[in-house]
């Protein structure tokens, strides 16, 4: 996958003097609004990403960490497959949490074979406060923002996350007792 940042150079190319816009992603054509929205996305989600954890998890461990909470009870293979990573690298992760108390491991009533996995009660407050702080990051972000705005970002980030949902493939459902993260983040603001 090439990533083309539009009205630059790249590999001696003036992509600005193109009047169509073009994202090398599977061959796709995008319009420059299309474009914008993309990259807008993708620059909060960097951003995000980029924000100082201060959990005793490095940033792969929270997100493994982060999809265990959302499963519930699970075989690390279903967690490799959520995630779409090979099962070693999952193992390799869920060994580290298991390691510092975030998660534990029972065997599998259905197959004495396999061991199912989940989050501890340590690992779900690691879970908590990072998600508490990414909420009052961007509550901070948005508070000069007219609450119909804050609103409509609201909706339209769950309408995209249930839009791609039916494009891609849905992620685990949060647990019933479990608000999302969305959700949680709409309701501090």
């Amino acid at each position: 996958m090439m990533l083309v940042k539009f009205g630059v150079k790249h590999n001696s190319i003036d992509f600005s003097a193109y009047p169509a816009y073009i994202c090398v992603v599977q061959a796709t054509v995008c319009t420059k609004a299309e474009s914008e929205l993309a990259g807008a996305l993708y620059a909060v989600v960097l951003r995000l990403s980029r924000m100082r954890v201060d959990e005793p998890v490095d940033k792969a461990g929270l997100a493994v960490l982060h999809e265990a909470r959302r499963l519930g009870t699970f075989r690390p293979s279903d967690l490799a497959a959520q995630m779409r990573l090979d099962v070693s690298t999952i193992s390799r992760h869920l060994h580290a949490l298991e390691q510092q108390g975030m998660v534990q491991r029972s065997a599998d009533p259905d197959d004495a074979r396999a061991q199912q996995i989940s989050v501890t009660a340590l690992g779900g407050e690691v879970i908590k406060r990072m998600m508490d702080h990414r909420a009052a990051t961007i509550r901070d972000a948005v508070a000069d923002w007219p609450e119909v705005d804050r609103d409509a970002l609201g909706r339209l980030l769950r309408r995209l996350a249930d839009d791609l949902s039916d494009l891609i493939g849905p992620l685990a459902t949060a647990k019933a007792d479990e608000p999302s993260a969305t959700k949680e983040m709409t309701e501090k603001s």
